[in-house]
Formats: structure tokens, sequence, C-alpha cells
């Protein structure tokens, strides 16, 4: 082999080296920065994981995107359609609460004879007819929740202070366990209300089974 060939060989194991030299200095800095990053990435897949156990986190991460894909759009209409359901599962909450409580009023008698045929100027129901709050009733517009029937408990009787009220209820055909029955007993307006009208009707406290509208026989 000659000199030159010699000096070649020489020259290349040297250029090796130092090549070799570089890719490992090359190595020292780049692999503390991927430790770094590794130690960034790591506290949100645990996090990911905790909302959906048992799950690893990049499938965490891919079912919480398809949740969010697949979610329905809320459009008014839907909306509209969860408020009257709502308001369905209310109403109906209601009439069982009302079903477990009225039936005291099953064998209510009234504390008056007649009733007339508007409501009083004041109240809930002020410039409306019987009949109105009936039709009300019947078609839905109104629910029996929506009337209150105040009763008293005297002498082992119970009496309907709300005779206009309960009249309509009668009218609209809802049965008395779907009242709204609210005990004033021991009420002092309450009592003496009902004193009066037991007096003024010439009623004992077993008042009346039946009432007629004003005016009738």
């Amino acid at each position: 082999m000659s000199v030159p060939s010699v000096k070649l060989l020489c020259m290349s194991a040297a250029e090796e080296k130092i090549t070799l030299s570089r890719i490992r200095a090359g190595l020292a800095w780049l692999t503390p920065l991927l430790f770094l990053l590794a130690a960034l990435v790591a506290p949100a897949a645990p996090a990911a994981s905790a909302k959906t156990p048992g799950v690893p986190p990049n499938r965490a991460w891919g079912n919480s995107a398809g949740m969010l894909q697949s979610r329905p759009i809320q459009t008014p209409q839907s909306l509209e359609l969860q408020r009257e359901n709502s308001i369905g599962r209310y109403d109906s909450a209601v009439g069982d609460t009302l079903a477990a409580e009225s039936g005291v009023l099953e064998n209510a008698n009234y504390a008056q004879k007649t009733f007339s045929h508007a409501f009083s100027t004041e109240g809930t129901f002020a410039g409306r007819t019987v009949e109105d709050v009936a039709g009300a009733l019947r078609s839905g517009v109104m629910k029996p929740a929506a009337i209150p029937i105040q009763y008293i408990e005297r002498d082992g009787q119970v009496l309907i202070l709300n005779t206009r009220s309960a009249q309509a209820l009668e009218q609209a055909g809802i049965p008395r366990a779907r009242w709204n029955a609210v005990n004033v007993t021991g009420n002092a307006d309450a009592e003496g209300r009902l004193t009066r009208q037991l007096l003024n009707n010439n009623l004992t406290s077993q008042g009346a089974s039946t009432v007629r509208p004003s005016g009738r026989r």
C-alpha cells in the first residue's frame, strides 16, 4: 500500500470519529429536551383518563371529542318541547300530591246554600264567572292546582269555604280527589268567615251537601 493510501485511510477514520462525536453531542442535549416534553404532556393524560375511568388517555380524548361532535344541536323547537315536557311532569307530580291530600274533601259540605254567578271584584278570578273558569279547566288552560279550596273541620264535619271555586271544579268534571285542598282550620279569619256563612244561610256546623245558583229554587 502506498503512503498516500495510508494517509487517506487515516483521514477517513479520523473524520468518522469526529462525526460520531458530533452525533453523541447532539443526543446529549436532545435527550433532556425529550424528557422535558414528556413531563409537560404527562399531567394532561391522567386528567383525561379521570373523566373516563378505565380508558387510556388517548382513548379518553378521542371519546370526549366524539361526544362533542355527536351532541345534538339545541334548536328553539327542541328547547320548547323540553319545557313543555318539564311542565307536564310538574303537573303530574302536583296532581299526585293533590290526590293524596284532597281525599279529605270527598265528603265535605258547603257552608252556604247558594252561590252567585260571578266571582267577587277582588281576588284571583275577579270579573270572571263560574262558567268561564269551568271552561278554562275543561280546556286545560287552567289546572286544578291553580284553584285552592279552603276548608275547615268543625264538629267532625269538613266544610268548604270557596263555594264558587268548588262549583267551577264541579262543573268542569274535576273529581274532588284532584282539588287543591287547603286546611285553614284554626285560622281566626277563616273561622270567623265560616261562622258568618253558616249563620247567614241558617245552617248548622253540618253545612249543606249541595248548593244552587242564586235566584233559583
